[in-house]
């Protein structure tokens, strides 16, 4: 697991080559693609889209697929789609290969870099979405 997904800080992006200190600088929790839990009370990535300038950014990150209902299951090959702009409720942008793991309590994804860094992936409280 490469760590938790818990920075509040606005205007961040999900990529590793994001240059620091501008305006979409990289996300302090992010260390690149790898597995992640989202961490707080927020413990999974909404399955419907949240709206442009949700989570800290102009397009926010959604699962475009289903989690895995059985805890211990792995479903592989889904797809985030970054919502935004025009495009609200369809994807703007989206990456492929998502992998999702039900941890009982929680959900642990393998999360590729974002398109963008006007893109980040967005959590939620099952109860929100």
């Amino acid at each position: 697991e490469n760590g938790q997904l818990d920075d509040t800080g606005r205007f961040l992006c999900d990529r590793q080559d994001a240059e620091s200190g501008g305006w979409f600088g990289p996300s302090p929790d992010w260390k690149g693609e790898g597995w992640y839990r989202f961490a707080g009370d927020n413990i999974m990535m909404p399955d419907t889209p949240p709206g442009q300038d949700k989570c800290a950014t102009n397009f926010s990150g959604w699962l475009n697929g289903t989690h895995p209902s059985l805890p211990g299951t792995t479903v592989d090959n889904t797809t985030v789609c970054f919502d935004g702009g025009d495009y609200h409720g369809r994807c703007w942008k989206s990456v492929s290969g998502v992998k999702i793991t039900n941890c009982i309590h929680f959900f642990v994804y393998h999360l590729p870099e974002v398109p963008s860094c006007s893109a980040r992936y967005c959590s939620s409280n099952h109860d929100d979405i």
